[in-house]
């Protein structure tokens, strides 16, 4: 959950924007619309991975054993 909320804005979010930004489509169109609802949408989706990632990492702990092989 922690690595797809950090990527997650890299496929989904930045493209939607950029696209914004690039063509410069026509204000309150169904593109212009679709387009900032779709990167809106990455970014909560991005956030909500990220704290689901960190509070599992959080829930169960951190287990690591750098000198120990099992």
């Amino acid at each position: 959950g922690l690595l797809g909320g950090i990527t997650l804005p890299v496929t989904f979010v930045y493209p939607c924007f950029m696209w914004l930004s690039l063509k410069k489509p026509e204000k309150y169109s169904a593109s212009w619309y679709l387009n900032w609802g779709l990167g809106i949408f990455g970014s909560i989706l991005s956030v909500a991975f990220s704290v689901g990632g960190i509070w599992s990492i959080v829930d169960n702990g951190i287990k690591l054993k750098f000198f120990k092989p099992s």
